[in-house]
């Protein structure tokens, strides 16, 4: 090598020991990088090494279910507001789909009144109306006779065949039976 070195010339060698003595600052400061990279990781608050630990002042934590009322009222406006949504939701494209489906959340009198309506989809121009169920009031729940009547206030749109909407806002009472355990609508009244 050392044939190698005194055969290049004055420019060659110096460049090459410029090359060499780059290289070796280059190694020095990523060796000084890493240690202080290191050390900052160490002393940052936001590693997951310095992270508070969360204790809780009350381990004797206990789950209060509602009550029986409370989880009634629940159950029987869920069921209104759902029962309210689809049976008041249709379109000339739906041919009654949505009250089949409504079908196992009614008594036998509103499966009798369900079945009995006539669906006339024979229109040319399409219609149809969106019913969202907003909310519920209970106006009145009789547990142990198995009987409520709840208000569900709903937001009603109107669709024609140009996709003009006409929105309108309506109210309906929803009277509801438990019969076996299981709450079921028995009759829908659209107030005007």
């Amino acid at each position: 090598m050392n044939n190698k070195f005194s055969s290049l010339s004055k420019k060659q060698k110096l460049i090459l020991i410029s090359i060499i003595v780059l290289v070796l600052i280059g190694i020095l400061w990523l060796i000084f990088s890493l240690q202080k990279s290191q050390q900052n990781l160490k002393n940052d608050p936001y590693t997951v090494d310095n992270q508070p630990v969360f204790e809780s002042d009350s381990p004797k934590l206990e789950l209060i279910s509602p009550s029986q009322e409370a989880s009634t009222e629940f159950t029987v406006a869920n069921l209104a507001k759902t029962f309210v949504a689809r049976f008041g939701s249709w379109s000339t494209d739906n041919q009654g789909e949505n009250l089949q489906q409504l079908l196992s959340l009614a008594t036998n009198s509103m499966k009798n009144y369900i079945n009995s309506i006539e669906i006339n989809y024979q229109r040319e121009d399409f219609y149809g109306v969106s019913t969202k169920s907003l909310s519920a009031e209970v106006e009145s729940l009789d547990e142990e006779n198995g009987q409520a009547k709840i208000l569900v206030h709903t937001q009603r749109v109107e669709t024609d065949n140009n996709l003009v909407e006409k929105i309108y806002y309506q109210d309906v009472l929803v009277y509801l039976v438990n019969s076996n355990q299981k709450w079921l609508v028995n009759q829908v009244d659209w107030q005007e």
